[in-house]
């Protein structure tokens, strides 16, 4: 690679930041102290306030004695859901989703491949293991350290692929969109994705940090309601796969009023086409719209890019863009040296978002340790 290059891609990944770290329950409670009579959540059967939130949250933490330990989580739609994913954590243990759609033998299988210690559904606490299980990676003593939670992807063989993510590594991607998209607490977020879809993550912790209130949508495919949603609750927040929001703009119509007010659009998990892209733009006149990739295994997002009418250029796609805070990514050829500006090769995100690994399978745990002249110390494949 030529030095001139090289200085490009060394410009490319310049993406380091300094955050103030926080435990993902620190920031309900940062809120609550804050925002206590603010509406916090509201789903399709009652609304939560911080302070009503955080109380609750702590009650149930006082139930679940352990610590350090995996716990399952039959996440419904619902605020009941949100409290249990806070309470495990203030507990200082980690959760595990499960969508409550999936077949028993699947279920089983999340429930034995993290080896839960218990399983909270619905009002009921069960308890799977009486003694401790052993934690699947080193608990460091910094608490970002800690293992935040356990979301398992479809994979290549067939079988769900556990995704260790720790506080710290959720704390950084939240914190860049904090201060890229100006968010605080007039917000509010809109949740379509499923809990046991690393997109909730945003919603439910992004909306929490920043004292917003956050929307939780019973079905994404209910497109007349979630258009209620939006006009009665003022949203201002819109994350989804790109398809669910191609097909609300083909099916319904928004009040003038709702397309002015949305502020954020963001779209990933898919390709992002520019056709797409152009409806957008004019739909919400208002709005900072952006496609963001990454993996379920690097914390949500490690890339983004800004659409503008500007930047529209005469391709299917949306570019890829450019790397989020503290994370660097890398064009490599096979033998994992650097691939040469416009040539094809396989994409490594490497950085603070970078997952601990794959929970009980060591074998799909590929950290390499490589070196590119000092800059890159570890990376994941993807």
């Amino acid at each position: 690679m030529k030095t001139q290059e090289y200085s490009l891609l060394t410009e490319y990944n310049d993406t380091s930041e300094v955050f103030e770290f926080f435990r993902l329950d620190e920031l309900l409670k940062n809120s609550s102290e804050r925002f206590g009579n603010k509406t916090a959540i509201i789903d399709k059967d009652q609304e939560i306030t911080y302070k009503t939130f955080y109380e609750e949250v702590s009650q149930l933490a006082a139930e679940i004695t352990c610590e350090n330990q995996p716990v399952g989580i039959i996440a419904r739609r619902s605020i009941q859901s949100v409290i249990q994913i806070f309470a495990v954590l203030q507990a200082g243990n980690y959760y595990i989703p499960i969508d409550p759609n999936y077949p028993q033998e699947k279920i089983d299988y999340i429930v034995a491949k993290t080896n839960a210690r218990l399983l909270l559904d619905g009002n009921r606490i069960t308890w799977l293991h009486q003694e401790d299980v052993e934690v699947p990676f080193d608990q460091k003593v910094k608490p970002g350290d800690r293992v935040a939670y356990v979301i398992f992807t479809s994979g290549s063989t067939g079988l769900p692929k556990g995704v260790v993510e720790t506080h710290y590594q959720v704390m950084n991607t939240l914190w860049d969109l904090k201060k890229r998209l100006s968010l605080d607490e007039n917000d509010n977020f809109l949740c379509l994705a499923s809990f046991n879809f690393d997109l909730s993550v945003f919603d439910i912790f992004g909306s929490v940090f920043v004292g917003g209130t956050l929307y939780i949508a019973e079905d994404q495919r209910d497109f007349a309601t979630i258009k209620n949603v939006i006009e009665k609750h003022n949203i201002t927040i819109w994350n989804s796969v790109p398809s669910v929001l191609d097909y609300f703009l083909k099916e319904i119509e928004l009040s003038e009023a709702a397309m002015n007010k949305l502020r954020v659009c963001m779209m990933s998990g898919d390709y992002v086409s520019t056709e797409l892209s152009k409806t957008v733009l004019n739909t919400f006149p208002n709005s900072q719209t952006y496609s963001l990739g990454g993996a379920t295994e690097c914390s949500i997002w490690s890339i983004l890019y800004l659409i503008t009418k500007e930047n529209l250029f005469d391709y299917p796609y949306i570019p890829y863009g450019y790397p989020m805070a503290n994370q660097r990514i890398y064009i490599l050829n096979e033998d994992m040296t650097l691939a040469a500006p416009g040539k094809v090769g396989q994409i490594a995100i490497v950085g603070a978002g970078v997952a601990l690994g794959y929970i009980g399978d060591e074998i799909k745990t590929n950290v390499t340790k490589h070196c590119l002249g000092g800059i890159v110390k570890s990376m994941k494949w993807l």
